[in-house]
């Protein structure tokens, strides 16, 4: 019997899966191809994305993600030959929608009807809710605990939101909160010092005051702060003790990390970083990937051959050198990179101390349907 794969491994024991890294190197296509093998082996899944592309929604069959969980048919499977357990696969997707969460989070601790009215209907709580930096990764947290909680489902793969650096999705939620706290305690106590023992309410009738103030920051953007922040004071100790359980969560042996990577250096250190501090807050890292790899198996070909070949079906000499030229010269580029991406991941394996890596090779084409996904999945099982 052959061994079991890391990605199995996963699929079996853990009950979130997380795909974080730099963006742009597959994290979507990735998570969207961990689901697919998880429904395929009978696991009730849910992928929760951020912010796809319309072709990896067109890949799972979808006119486009939706806020709500949207099945995926099994008529899918059939057509694409995908194989499964036996059982109904059961796989959906879900979009996050950053702001009906936080509006969620909302209604669960505000204190009475009232205040979540006053914060919902709030211009400065609608525009930070979207807007605020942390919102999208600390909801995109918040729902997977939510889905977790619920237990509709066997596994959850979450598509962590798309960033610049990779360390962003664990620092922001943690720089959201620490806003929130600092806001609440501090900026109220700074902003009664402005107004001294006059209270918000004279703040608000005394247009000279206002004036003034909003030459700095603008006057509506002030007193919508204030208000929001005082409405928020209320329900600030459940809003952190609800932060303490998701990062628990993430902290928990349920949960595991997948590290994605490109093929150049500096991605590939930017991943390990982000390993290293998985490691050091203790959550638990579970594999590295390396997507997009360049692998040549080949030679490059030989000119002389090229050139004969192609004048003895017709090509003229100039057309047979300019066309053997170019041939030869693009293959001996490809070998290049496949060559540096070889020695790449000859030097990452020590650095990860024993620690599993996948490599998934580049894709001619675009995945732009199951069976695509199926066929990237299908890389990560063979290492």
């Amino acid at each position: 019997m052959s061994a079991e794969s890391v990605i199995d491994a996963l699929i079996r024991t853990r009950r979130v899966i997380v795909c974080a890294g730099p963006g742009g190197v597959g994290k979507t296509t990735t998570s969207a191809a961990i689901a697919l093998r998880a429904a395929c082996l009978g696991k009730r899944t849910l992928v929760l994305t951020v912010d796809p592309a319309r072709r990896l929604a067109n890949s799972l069959g979808l006119e486009g993600f939706q806020h709500d969980e949207q099945r995926i048919g099994e008529h899918l499977f059939h057509r694409a030959k995908i194989p499964t357990t036996g059982a109904v696969p059961e796989l959906y997707a879900m979009m996050l929608d950053t702001k009906r969460v936080f509006d969620s989070v909302v209604g669960r601790y505000a204190p009475n009807p009232e205040v979540r009215d006053r914060i919902l209907k709030n211009p400065f709580y609608q525009q930070a809710s979207v807007h605020l930096a942390g919102s999208q990764e600390y909801m995109a947290m918040e729902k997977v605990y939510e889905l977790t909680q619920a237990g509709r489902y066997d596994l959850l793969v979450l598509d962590t939101p798309p960033t610049v650096h990779a360390l962003d999705f664990l620092d922001a939620p943690s720089r959201l909160e620490e806003f929130l706290g600092q806001s609440v305690s501090g900026l109220m106590a700074r902003s009664s010092r402005v107004v001294g023992r006059l209270g918000l309410g004279f703040l608000k009738a005394n247009k000279m005051i206002l004036r003034g103030i909003g030459k700095f920051v603008g006057t509506d953007f002030f007193v919508d702060l204030l208000d929001f922040l005082q409405d928020f004071s209320e329900m600030y100790t459940g809003f952190k003790t609800r932060a303490h359980a998701v990062k628990e969560l993430m902290r928990s042996p349920e949960v595991g990390f997948v590290v994605l990577t490109g093929p150049e250096r500096s991605s590939i250190d930017e991943g390990l970083f982000l390993r290293d501090r998985l490691v050091a807050e203790d959550m638990p890292f579970a594999t590295f990937v390396i997507n997009r790899l360049h692998v040549f198996a080949g030679e490059v070909p030989d000119g002389a051959a090229i050139r004969a070949a192609l004048t003895a079906h017709g090509a003229s000499p100039p057309t047979a050198d300019a066309a053997t030229e170019r041939l030869t010269a693009g293959v001996t580029a490809y070998a290049r990179l496949a060559l540096r991406d070889a020695a790449l991941v000859s030097d990452l394996r020590p650095r990860l101390a024993g620690a599993p890596l996948l490599t998934v090779p580049e894709f001619d084409q675009d995945i732009h349907d199951l069976a695509g996904l199926y066929a990237y999945g299908q890389q990560l099982l063979v290492q």
